[in-house]
């Protein structure tokens, strides 16, 4: 009962927090609903009436009732179904815009999501929450909901004329909406637990997909496509049977919807027949009250899937919410005064992921204007100094100060504003050259992004592309080699220009003539900057005024290139 509680009790806050998203927009919404409500029950209504006026002439052989039924009941349908679409736009857009708001709070707070948390996750499963779980929302809100509110205030208004007629007739569908209510009530939580499981396999499924498309190279290089479709199937599986389960529970609330229509149908059918032989009431008055019980049992007729609907979107909301409720990163101060005003000062760091140490008490410092290089095996902790200098991961001891300023100090954009990385692999965004050169930034103009293109050695590759900056650089800049995509990233570095300079072996994915094109343009862009080097060539560190030599999480040497060959140290091995 307890966990049953605590289910609910986060439907009800999901409901509540969802709704929260259409303020501002209510207005539209309400107007748009009020049209539909009343475009909807005048159609109801009119169609009611205007089978009463049809059958009484019929059977009064009376030309003049029907041509009058005929004119103001068919007028009064037409009315209702030209205001209709009106009403369903002015929903649509209120919706819309209440959504367009909730994926732009949703998508900035994944941006500011620890990278731990987002590291954490497959990246399928946070698209599919950004998109479809969304989706499923916007459906609901923009059209189930709309249409379900319209159908139970035809319904009050079918039930307000049957009892005009004879309230007899009301205590059959009054019966039967009761009935459907628990039924809702007692499958509203199985419904919503296997449908969050529904959405979460299908986003489990995805991954496994991208998986397999993106890894196309490797798989088939290595001959592991089996493998990973058996892991597609295993999850295509899986969906399938959480599916079959919630279209079981769906049939079975919509069977047992549609058995209690066709009782009411059939009971009012049979009561206003009684009604005709006794002579208490007219055909076309029977014909009208069948026609408004159906409209006043239709919404409980359908409360099966508009309620399956309903817990579908709770679940949704859910997993979207899981995101929102995650603390957005942060910088914690260490609490320590740094003593040194070098550009960039470790203390004492240490840092693990989990329950894995990366970093065990790394102390090191970088003066203004000094190029530092940071060497040593694979997994030793080198990358991960540049995640904490970025703030990308808080240290789990010691501290870390820049410019003489603890890191902690500094909001996040502040510490990010001070360093340009140029990474192993150049990570380019979909768009053209120039969006990726100037990350978004409308305060330069072509010049300035034609001298960081130049200063990077990369104006000439660019200018001779059909569309030269305009060049669309595909996915992950598929479009370009790997040399082209780093001479863009040094360009976008130079055009940041920030005092400390981050390359995480900016040169060691790319060939030896890409490389003295690369290396060209990072001597410029170096010159008079601080920089953190990582490397594991001897050439790349004999460009620095340091070395630090770091193993299994520690710095092991440091010095000049020189006066670590000379002791024969561990720079030796990584030449």
């Amino acid at each position: 009962m307890a966990r049953r509680g605590c289910r609910e009790m986060k439907a009800d806050r999901s409901n509540t927090r969802l709704l929260k998203y259409m303020q501002g927009n209510w207005l539209k919404f309400t107007v748009g609903g009020v049209m539909s409500i009343l475009s909807e029950s005048g159609i109801q209504l009119g169609l009611a009436l205007l089978l009463r006026g049809m059958v009484n002439a019929s059977v009064g052989r009376d030309v003049r009732l029907l041509l009058m039924s005929l004119g103001q009941y068919g007028l009064l349908i037409f009315l209702g179904a030209a205001l209709l679409p009106l009403g369903r736009r002015l929903c649509a857009a209120a919706t819309e815009m209440a959504v367009a708001e909730w994926r732009n709070q949703t998508f900035d707070h994944v941006q500011n999501l620890p990278l731990a948390s987002i590291e954490g996750r497959h990246s399928q499963d946070l698209v599919s929450r950004l998109t479809a779980d969304i989706d499923v929302a916007r459906r609901f809100l923009g059209e189930e909901l709309v249409d379900f509110v319209a159908h139970v205030a035809s319904a009050l208004i079918s039930a307000a004329f049957i009892i005009m007629v004879d309230a007899r007739f009301v205590a059959i569908p009054l019966f039967l909406v009761v009935m459907s209510a628990v039924v809702n009530r007692v499958s509203a939580v199985p419904l919503q637990r296997t449908s969050k499981a529904s959405q979460a396999r299908l986003a489990e499924m995805h991954a496994s997909v991208k998986d397999v498309v993106q890894g196309q190279c490797g798989a088939r290089g290595w001959g592991v496509g089996d493998l990973l479709l058996c892991r597609v199937d295993e999850k295509n599986d899986a969906l399938r049977a959480n599916n079959l389960k919630l279209v079981g529970l769906q049939s079975t609330v919509g069977v047992i919807s549609n058995f209690l229509g066709s009782a009411n149908f059939l009971g009012v059918v049979a009561l206003g027949s009684y009604m005709i032989l006794q002579q208490e009431l007219t055909p076309g008055e029977v014909v009208a009250v069948v026609q408004f019980s159906q409209t006043m049992v239709r919404p409980f007729r359908n409360a099966g899937s508009v309620w399956s609907a309903l817990q579908q979107t709770l679940a949704a909301a859910e997993r979207v919410f899981e995101l929102l409720d995650s603390p957005p990163e942060k910088l914690r101060s260490s609490g320590s005064v740094p003593q040194d005003d070098a550009a960039v000062v470790f203390q004492n760091v240490s840092f693990s992921y989990g329950d894995v140490p990366a970093l065990k008490g790394v102390s090191f410092s970088v003066p203004h204007g000094k190029t530092a290089a940071v060497i040593g095996e694979s997994g030793g902790g080198k990358s991960t100094i540049f995640k904490l200098l970025l703030g990308l991961y808080q240290a789990g001891g010691g501290s870390i100060a820049v410019n003489g300023k603890d890191i902690g100090e500094y909001s996040l954009p502040e510490l990010r504003s001070l360093t340009a990385l140029v990474p192993q692999d150049a990570w380019l965004f979909t768009g053209t050259i120039y969006d990726n050169i100037t990350c978004g930034r409308e305060d330069v103009g072509m010049a300035e992004v034609q001298r960081a293109a130049t200063a990077a050695n990369a104006h000439d590759f660019i200018a001779s592309l059909p569309d030269g900056y305009e060049t669309e650089v595909g996915e992950h800049g598929s479009k370009l080699s790997g040399g082209q995509r780093q001479r863009i990233a040094i360009a976008r570095a130079f055009l940041k220009d920030a005092p400390i300079l981050l390359l995480d072996e900016a040169t060691s994915s790319i060939d030896n003539e890409a490389e003295s094109l690369v290396w060209a343009g990072l001597e410029s862009l170096m010159a008079g900057r601080t920089t953190l080097l990582i490397a594991h060539r001897l050439t790349t560190a004999r460009k620095a005024d340091v070395v630090f030599v770091v193993t299994d999480g520690q710095i092991v040497e440091q010095g000049t290139h020189a006066e670590l060959l000379r002791v024969e140290g561990t720079v030796g091995v990584c030449t």
